[in-house]
């Protein structure tokens, strides 16, 4: 989720950052015209830092540039990576004030000793993480970074459809009921995301067409990603409403969908390409079918249609990654997915963990052949 980003950078990062360019070409003595703007500013920074004393608000100030780091190498990059993100864990970590970061970091610092590259870094800081139990915090390699936000410098050849979002399906469950399954969405890329979100609200209106006033939405095989393109897809079904909230520190972000726009707040994240559709019947009956393997973005989407009327959830509870995530790019070009919230539905209650189903009904071995929850929320359906 991107919509918190942001590059951390405090006071101890900055410094180390000038001993590695003093220590690495010998720059004992240089000259402000040898140095480029973003040098001149970062050394600007560090000089008043070096002379005032730190507040606790002024020590974790964030500085929105990125650094260039193309010539690090080695033991150099692995400690400048971790120690960016162990700064950006310690700030914004959603249970931070839970953590005993001392010997955490003692710990990590000792195997950081041994490091030469920044996959070295990325094992220790997932380490980390396992040590934290931040179970939805995870650190993305560059090669799936750039694939992930459509990043040609870094990921030259575009990846298979199949190797970004899962599969659409459709059909009629029913002579008045309809199926539709939501997939998973594993990129940033808008013009994807875009015909994501018009690919769901197209089959809605073929759908409704036909005078369909009950639905069954598949989250079972939705393993999470973007949580934007789905709900602008699937928002006909939801109404211009409230979905669901990111619950942070000290703000409750409302999410919503408005006329085809997924929202953080009054903000657009994704949106559809044509004017939103809007179902025939304002009175709709649906079932959403979930499972163990509805997970993060997915569990958002099912979240979504909690407490609505007329809903009900059929299946197995879900994976339990129901928290608010934000991604940071760090410096070389990976991304640091940090847990930064909690989840809560539309009526403010927090979520914790798995969401678990209205009626349980445990899938069989046999599965999609026999396919017991689906079936179960069609004769549900039939009851209206």
């Amino acid at each position: 989720m991107k919509d918190f980003v942001k590059e951390g950078i405090n006071a101890g990062f900055c410094m180390e950052l000038l001993y590695f360019f003093i220590s690495k070409y010998k720059l004992l003595f240089f000259t402000l015209e040898l140095l480029t703007t973003r040098m001149r500013l970062l050394l600007f920074i560090i000089l008043i830092l070096a002379t005032t004393p730190l507040s606790p608000s002024f020590a974790s100030i964030d500085f929105h540039f990125a650094t260039d780091t193309t010539k690090l190498t080695g033991k150099d990059s692995a400690v400048l990576l971790f120690d960016q993100a162990l700064n950006l864990m310690r700030k914004d970590y959603y249970e931070k004030n839970s953590i005993v970061w001392d010997s955490l970091v003692t710990e990590a610092k000792r195997k950081l000793a041994l490091a030469n590259t920044c996959s070295d870094s990325y094992a220790i800081i997932a380490g980390c993480f396992n040590k934290m139990k931040a179970r939805h915090s995870f650190i993305i390699p560059v090669s799936k970074t750039a694939a992930y936000t459509n990043d040609t410098n870094y990921s030259p050849r575009k990846p298979p459809a199949g190797a970004i979002m899962g599969e659409i399906k459709s059909s009629f469950a029913d002579k008045d009921i309809a199926y539709l399954s939501v997939p998973w969405v594993c990129t940033t890329n808008p013009v994807i995301c875009t015909q994501v979100a018009d690919s769901l609200q197209q089959l809605i209106a073929t759908l409704d067409e036909k005078g369909v006033s009950k639905w069954i939405i598949d989250l079972r095989m939705n393993k999470g990603g973007n949580c934007w393109p789905m709900l602008a897809g699937i928002g006909p079904l939801i109404g211009n409403t409230l979905c669901v909230y990111f619950v942070l520190s000290n703000s409750k972000a409302p999410i919503s969908y408005r006329e085809g726009n997924a929202m953080n707040g009054n903000k657009v994240i994704c949106s559809v390409s044509r004017k939103a559709y809007t179902t025939k019947k304002a009175q709709k009956y649906i079932a959403v079918l979930i499972g163990p393997n509805t997970s993060s973005s997915g569990e958002l989407v099912a979240l979504a249609f909690k407490g609505l009327p007329n809903t009900e959830l059929f299946g197995e509870p879900t994976a339990g990654f129901t928290t608010a995530n934000t991604s940071f790019d760090l410096l070389d070009n990976s991304m640091l997915v940090l847990t930064v919230g909690m989840e809560a539905d539309r009526a403010g209650h927090l979520c914790y963990r798995k969401i678990i189903p209205d009626e349980i009904i445990t899938a069989t071995p046999s599965y999609p052949t026999d396919d017991p929850v689906k079936t179960r929320a069609t004769m549900w359906l039939q009851l209206f």
